[in-house]
């Protein structure tokens, strides 16, 4: 069964890299440009991991990962945050939203 990975991001240029980047490496990929959006996907099908913007329009990617804590469903589901905010104070406070690993933007696809 191939891997299901939600990624919730606004901006159709970097949307269209991590879909190709995670295509390549043997993804099922989904892509969400708001987590309200990303939130109807999740009701239908539950991904076995979700990369995360932090700064996404309407509900932030913060927000949205303290809800995805919150909820029994989806409280252990693998979450990365793929962000531009790359400061070392962004990269603890989204590990502690529990995010299991940040990813500053710019990045590689093979660091991807």
């Amino acid at each position: 069964m191939t891997t299901q990975v939600l990624v919730i991001e606004d901006d159709a240029s970097i949307q269209e890299v991590l879909r190709y980047s995670l295509v390549q490496a043997g993804f099922n990929v989904q892509i969400a440009g708001t987590a309200e959006e990303a939130q109807t996907l999740i009701a239908h099908v539950l991904p076995d991991v979700v990369l995360v913007d932090l700064m996404l329009p309407g509900m932030s990617g913060s927000a949205f990962a303290k809800q995805l804590r919150q909820n029994p469903r989806t409280k252990e589901m693998p979450m990365i945050m793929v962000t531009a905010r790359a400061d070392e104070g962004d990269r603890v406070a989204g590990l502690e939203l529990g995010a299991d690993d940040y990813l500053p933007k710019p990045f590689s696809p093979r660091e991807l």
